[in-house]
């Protein structure tokens, strides 16, 4: 085995991963514990200190503030301000309502903050109050009483640096330590080094401690945020990591060295085994792997060679099924599915006579057999007694046996006597609908063969019970269809059979016309159903004799709408709708229900129209004669462009122009709704 191979060869990774893990997962576990543990320890350590850092700097805030509010409350009269400024205090005024008055320092034109009612009375007792400017500085103030008798307050701003020191002069926070002070809001009053973190808070560790100004200085509480970049409480930890990747990746370096030099000799054997497989893999079952190592992987190669030969058998059945699986969808009639299953038969046993043979659809007629003879086939045709079949029906398993056995009576199918021949019959819900046999000179039938004939006899018995379920549902859906439309045309005795003509006509322009199966489809389902919508017209409307008020015709004209909304809940007439809804629209616009114009009306739909137009002058009705052929054409004609689908209308005119002794009833198609009314009318 080559070193590039053993590389790629899973056991050998795998037997190295071993080495792997019983050399270095021990030690790798010990120092990722103890790494994180370490880091644990030093986090715990950083939080500690910064909690004891936030209630540090709060004591010291609040006498801070404590010591301001005294100088402040000294300044208790005009006398005591010297214009000169007091330590801690930027500038101070005496307030009171509708009062501002400076006392020193740079004073604002007016109060920055107004004192709120609560302050007040504070003040008026003697405590201070404390409150943060709105603005940019965020400037604190602090108030006291001015004057003994309390009407008046001393409005001061503190210097900053009283409150929160300077960078390594009586500042809150220890030095190296960021964080920020947060007043009412959280608005920033002072920042510490780097200040508060604004990145994710996972990269900091944070403590933060509330500064209760409340009862001391009536105002709310501040936050002290102090924190310290994970990254800076790891930095010992570099040293520790540098060591441990180089450590591990010399120790993986030399365990892998010895791994390949040990291993990659006990590993030949998988270069065949793997050679093997591929080949298999890629088709060819006849390949088989020599290994001769006399220990387990000679076992192995022996029992690949053994799959390969039962993949060799089997595949050839898989096929066969595969392809009969596909005549159940690609031929949904019984013979369809008999000719596919005929020719897996002949690809899965070449030298054999192949019968596939099923039972009419009408009682007491003959069954139909075709026999496969190499390339080619022969129909037969035979009449086995109800015994015979019964003794078939019961047949358990199929065997090898010479001669057809209790098929022996069927004429035609030209088997030797001598011939071993294996019989399988076809059942569908308990009935006997058919029998698959494969014949052949010489060798009889193993227990695999029959196997594989069983097989294919199970999927053909069960395409067949699909093609034949296909049959009916379609045979019952037209009928359906058929029985619907008769209802509909059976609400007047004078539209007998109108309905059915009219799908006649329709599909017969719609296939002159080169439309695809689909709209063909659409035709004959939306012409049966077109005038579904009468069901809601009153018989006495339809059959009157005279002429229509405007009333009775506005009642006739709604039948379109009636017919669509019978259809819309019913999601497999879909695509009838719009024939049923808009038979009556004209290419001008003046049809209805909804006038559509032009090209707004689908060409399948104006097909309808023509032939619905057709058959309706051409029919009897109370209150006319029916016209001649030649008449209605000429009137259809006229209205080719205004009202009427030009192509539609000149490809039926060619219809029944051209009808051999004018029967142009005898050129529609023959479908499953019958066209008896039309034939009789000529």
């Amino acid at each position: 085995m080559s070193r590039e191979l053993f590389l790629r060869s899973r056991v050998g990774r795998r037997v190295v991963g071993l080495f792997l893990l019983c050399a270095v997962a021990p030690v790798g576990a010990l120092a990722s514990v103890s790494y994180r543990y370490l880091g644990r320890h030093l986090e715990e350590q950083s939080l500690d200190r910064l909690r004891q850092g936030a209630k540090t700097a709060t004591v010291i805030l609040l006498d801070r503030l404590a010591y301001v509010a005294n100088d402040v409350a000294e300044t208790d009269s005009p006398s005591s301000a010297t214009g000169a400024g007091r330590d801690g205090i930027r500038w101070a005024a005496v307030a009171a309502p509708g009062i501002w008055r400076p006392l020193f320092g740079p004073v604002p034109v007016s109060p920055p903050v107004d004192i709120p009612s609560s302050a007040t009375a504070r003040l008026s007792t003697g405590k201070p109050w404390v409150s943060v400017a709105p603005g940019p500085r965020s400037p604190v103030l602090v108030a006291t009483r001015f004057g003994a008798d309390g009407g008046e307050a001393v409005v001061a701003e503190i210097v900053p640096e009283r409150l929160w020191g300077t960078a390594g002069v009586n500042s809150l926070l220890a030095e190296g330590i960021d964080g920020c002070v947060l007043g009412p809001g959280q608005v920033p009053l002072h920042s510490f080094g780097n200040g508060c973190p604004e990145s994710a808070a996972e990269e900091y560790v944070t403590a933060a401690n509330t500064v209760f100004l409340g009862y001391e200085f009536g105002a709310p509480s501040w936050q002290v945020v102090v924190a310290e970049s994970r990254a800076d409480i790891g930095a010992p930890m570099a040293g520790f990591r540098r060591r441990f990747f180089w450590v591990t990746t010399l120790t993986l370096a030399i365990v892998f060295i010895l791994a390949n030099i040990q291993i990659r000799r006990s590993m030949e054997p998988l270069d065949a085994l793997s050679e093997g497989t591929r080949k298999v893999a890629a088709g060819d079952l006849a390949h088989r792997v020599a290994v001769r190592s006399g220990d387990e992987f000679s076992q192995v190669a022996d029992s690949f060679n053994g799959m390969a030969e039962s993949l060799d058998r089997q595949i050839g059945l898989l096929r066969s099924i595969q392809s009969l699986n596909e005549a159940a969808l690609i031929s949904p009639v019984a013979d369809g599915v008999l000719a596919r299953s005929l020719d897996t038969l002949r690809r899965g046993f070449p030298d054999s006579v192949g019968i596939a043979a099923r039972r009419s659809a009408r009682p007491g007629n003959p069954w139909k057999a075709t026999v496969a003879v190499g390339n080619e086939t022969r129909e037969a045709t035979f009449r086995p007694t109800q015994d015979e079949l019964d003794r078939l029906r019961r047949a358990v398993a199929p065997t090898s046996r010479q001669g057809l056995g209790e098929l022996d009576h069927f004429g035609g199918l030209g088997i030797d006597s001598g011939w071993h021949v294996t019989v399988v019959p076809l059942s569908s819900q308990d009935e006997l609908v058919g029998f698959l046999a494969v014949a052949r000179p010489g060798l009889p039938f193993d227990s695999e063969d029959c196997a594989r004939v069983q097989s294919i006899a199970g999927q053909t018995a069960v395409a067949l019970a699909n093609a034949r379920l296909v049959e009916r549902l379609d045979e019952v859906g037209w009928g359906a269809l058929k029985a619907l439309a008769r209802t509909i045309d059976a609400n007047s005795p004078w539209t007998a059979g109108h309905s059915e003509r009219v799908t006649a006509v329709a599909v017969r322009i719609g296939k002159a016309m080169g439309l695809d199966d689909t709209q063909v489809e659409l035709l004959h389902r939306g012409g049966l159903l077109h005038d579904i919508g009468k069901i809601g017209i009153p018989a006495a409307i339809l059959d009157k004799e005279g002429q229509l008020t405007s009333e009775e015709r506005a009642i006739v004209q709604r039948h379109p709408v009636i017919g669509a909304d019978i259809l819309a809940p019913l999601p497999i007439f879909a695509g009838v709708i719009p024939l049923v809804r808009w038979h009556h629209e004209v290419l001008n616009g003046s049809g209805y229900p909804d006038r559509l114009v032009g090209d707004g009306i689908p060409r399948n739909v104006r097909i309808l129209t023509v032939a619905d137009v057709f058959d309706a002058l051409t029919s009897e009705r109370p209150y006319r004669a029916a016209w001649p052929a030649e008449e209605a054409l000429r009137h259809l004609e006229e209205g080719i462009g205004s009202k009427y689908d030009g192509d539609a209308v000149r490809t039926w005119g060619a219809i029944v122009r051209e009808a051999p002794n004018g029967n142009w009833a005898a050129t529609l198609p023959r479908f499953r709704t019958g066209l008896e009314a039309v034939e009789s009318r000529g």
